[in-house]
């Protein structure tokens, strides 16, 4: 993700939370798509791409007791003595050898590229990632929804940040020709929560509009 004024990424950093709440919709939704989908036994080292300050991988961590791995093109959120294994590096050309981790994934990346470097970036993840391991990618969902209106005003005009649409169908392409295997592929997360949001999630069509989130597991 490129870094402006407008955005302040040190401060942004600085106010997120070491490890995620789960509060939100879209957190346990992701939560309880990978642990139904991703057997703990099976991994053993998990890798990040574009990891921020880490608190997912935190999260990894406890949950799969495995060895993590977190790579940005922005230090300000690593820390020294972590159990995290942080490297400074490119999404489009990832350090590390091929057939290395058992899982990668993705939350909020891609979608701040065109589409040439989102396939480049999930192929290098592809490469990275041991047969029959899982790669997940979450972006935000930008199709017909209302998010997408929230989206544009709040970030790409606001705070003068970049989303380029990611569809479905882009995404799925991806996949295809990567040779990933999608066993999960969902709209998370609600814009309006709480009562309204129990309703809203019983029709397709609701569940679609109100969607903050769009998830795809992959395996290998």
């Amino acid at each position: 993700m490129e870094k402006n004024e407008k955005f302040r990424w040190n401060s942004y950093i600085e106010n997120l939370s070491d490890f995620p709440e789960g509060k939100n919709t879209w957190e346990k939704e992701f939560i309880d798509s990978v642990l139904l989908n991703i057997p703990k036994a099976e991994i053993s080292k998990i890798l990040e791409v574009g990891c921020s300050n880490g608190r997912w991988l935190r999260w990894f961590s406890k949950e799969y007791k495995a060895d993590v791995f977190g790579v940005d093109n922005e230090s300000s959120g690593f820390r020294k003595n972590d159990i995290i294994n942080f490297a400074l590096g490119d999404a489009k050309d990832l350090p590390y050898d091929d057939n290395f981790f058992d899982l990668v994934f993705s939350m909020g990346l891609v979608e701040h590229f065109e589409k040439k470097d989102k396939y480049q970036i999930l192929k290098e993840q592809s490469r990275v990632l041991k047969d029959n391991g899982y790669l997940i990618c979450q972006v935000p969902y930008l199709g017909f929804c209302l998010n997408f209106i929230y989206m544009k005003y709040a970030y790409d005009w606001k705070k003068k940040t970049k989303h380029f649409r990611t569809t479905e169908k882009e995404l799925k392409n991806y996949f295809d020709k990567l040779g990933l295997k999608i066993i999960l592929n969902k709209y998370t997360g609600c814009l309006l929560e709480g009562n309204l949001e129990k309703k809203i999630k019983k029709f397709k069509i609701l569940n679609r509009l109100f969607a903050t989130e769009m998830l795809i597991i992959g395996q290998k």
